[in-house]
């Protein structure tokens, strides 16, 4: 449980510790461990400059893909937008599989809307019983191409193909690791 300060961070936008879990509109509105300012990608002039930007890196130093570090910090529509100017920019020159990669720091459930074409909790497969063989083939038959309801993001959109860095993850392999 957080206490109310906590809670207040938004109103200041203020400040949040790296570590320890936040709801998720906090880690959203709130700089994340004093470093990580927001990039204002909500600003038209500010989005255009770092998509143009990161193209000419694509271009120049003949990259494969793109690791964005905190990437929860930028909101899902705009991860989108983002990932798709880079891959048209990456086609332009040649690259067919561009990787977009992103650490997460959040929640499983707020993970899900920026991985893929997202999902949210209602969108998952829901499954009946443990042992349904119905519902297992149902998921490893799934494709982009499957029920459009079943995602937020229209085909070809995805943010994130995957994670650079989950913190879940990661908490998990420490504590079965040692």
């Amino acid at each position: 449980m957080h206490n109310s300060s906590d809670y207040l961070t938004i109103l200041q936008y203020g400040d949040i510790k790296g570590t320890g879990a936040y709801p998720s509109y906090i880690s959203q509105l709130s700089k994340f461990a004093s470093v990580q300012d927001r990039l204002r990608e909500w600003r038209s002039d500010v989005f255009d400059k770092i998509k143009v930007m990161s193209c000419i890196q694509i271009a120049m130093l003949d990259i494969d893909g793109i690791r964005m570090d905190k990437a929860l910090q930028t909101t899902p529509d705009k991860m989108a937008e983002f990932s798709d100017y880079q891959r048209q920019c990456a086609r332009r020159h040649g690259k067919e599989n561009f990787l977009m990669v992103g650490e997460i720091v959040g929640n499983p459930a707020l993970a899900a809307v920026y991985v893929g074409r997202g999902k949210q909790p209602d969108q998952y497969i829901n499954e009946t019983t443990k042992t349904s063989s119905k519902n297992v083939t149902i998921r490893l038959l799934a494709t982009n191409e499957s029920d459009t309801n079943s995602f937020i993001r229209p085909f070809g959109l995805s943010a994130l193909d995957g994670a650079a860095f989950h913190y879940d993850i990661y908490g998990a392999m420490t504590r079965f690791l040692g």
